[in-house]
């Protein structure tokens, strides 16, 4: 996912579940006017988005959190990689000293 979008995803998410009352009774008022249900039908589908606005969030900040792991990970491979090298350059240096002398 685009990576500015997965932020504004996130912000908005975070927004919207922070007063999840007030989330759904704006929910609800917004479906009652526009969508024609009754106030327990329009209420009850609140509650439903804002579990799932809840899970999505949860799962969101999840990605984030493996990616972080993962690129955290590729540095730690990349360190260890850049040490063999060294330690190989080392002992090409040692071998070529000695056929020297």
């Amino acid at each position: 996912m685009n990576e500015k979008l997965n932020f504004l995803l996130r912000t908005a998410l975070s927004a919207a579940t922070e007063d999840r009352e007030s989330f759904i009774c704006k929910f609800s008022t917004l479906l009652e006017e526009y969508a024609g249900l009754d106030k327990k039908t329009s209420e009850k589908a609140g509650k439903h988005m804002a579990s799932g606005l809840s899970v999505l969030k949860a799962e969101l900040e999840n990605e984030a959190i493996r990616k972080q792991a993962a690129k955290e990970a590729d540095q730690t491979e990349i360190a260890a990689k850049l040490e063999e090298i060294i330690e190989r350059l080392d002992e090409l240096a040692r071998t070529l000293n000695n056929q020297k002398a």
